[in-house]
């Protein structure tokens, strides 16, 4: 079984990209958005390397940076990113491509318009993205502690590729 150390957890991971979805919630929100970066990785030219990042989750949420040695450099991840753990909606480590770790940002929602896209990262092993979907719950549940009974919606999926 695989075990986690304390918040917060730091990951090297290559960037796989954004994409709008339909959904806050679930693998099939992120199924179709996730394929389609998929084909898009597959169809880069050689040579041409995905964004190397550095992922690291936090109790407060998601903090992104392009990693020094990148050779892809990204403008918007040049300077941390944070990403609230409240705008994160749904996480997981996906079970078709088990190396990729996928969440949901909620960009907007409102009564109306909801706005949703998801983020894709390669991890360097199933290990690793399985890590990521652990950390992102640890830190899920530290938020549910913290909201002490308000009501809340969010969703990790830690069921294995083998489910």
């Amino acid at each position: 079984e695989i075990q986690i150390g304390k918040l917060p957890q730091k990951f090297v991971t290559k960037f796989l990209g954004t994409k709008r979805c339909a959904d806050l919630w679930g693998l099939e929100a992120v199924r179709g958005p996730l394929e389609e970066m998929v084909a898009e990785l597959k169809n880069k030219p050689k040579g041409e390397d995905l964004p190397l990042v550095n992922l690291t989750v936090t109790d407060k949420g998601l903090v992104v940076k392009t990693h020094k040695a990148s050779k892809t450099k990204m403008d918007e991840w040049k300077d941390e990113h944070h990403i609230p753990l409240e705008f994160v909606s749904y996480g997981v480590q996906d079970t078709m491509h088990p190396r990729i770790f996928v969440y949901i940002v909620v960009k907007e929602l409102s009564v109306r318009q909801r706005v949703t896209e998801c983020q894709a990262f390669l991890c360097d092993s199933v290990v690793s993205a399985r890590k990521l979907a652990l950390s992102l719950s640890r830190s899920f549940e530290l938020y549910a502690k913290e909201l002490n009974g308000k009501p809340f919606k969010f969703q990790v999926d830690l069921q294995t590729p083998s489910e």
